[in-house]
């Protein structure tokens, strides 16, 4: 994740799935969690429900206008 300009902590599944195969990731979404790892968003099914304009929202309310 080096060169990406994250400021947040990202977890990235690996080349070998080990998320996807735990989770069953399938449709795929997009999660938010926080410190505790409890759900706090779940966008909807991907690849169409994906709404990056909603996901950035909730950011900017959860942490107070810091969002992109």
């Amino acid at each position: 994740m080096t060169g990406l300009g994250l400021t947040i902590p990202a977890l990235l599944d690996g080349m070998d799935n080990a998320a996807d195969i735990a989770y069953n990731g399938w449709p795929e979404r997009l999660y938010v969690l926080d410190s505790e790892a409890v759900v706090i968003y779940q966008g909807g099914k991907g690849p169409y429900g994906f709404n990056p304009d909603e996901l950035d929202r909730f950011l900017t309310e959860r942490l107070g206008g810091q969002s992109s």
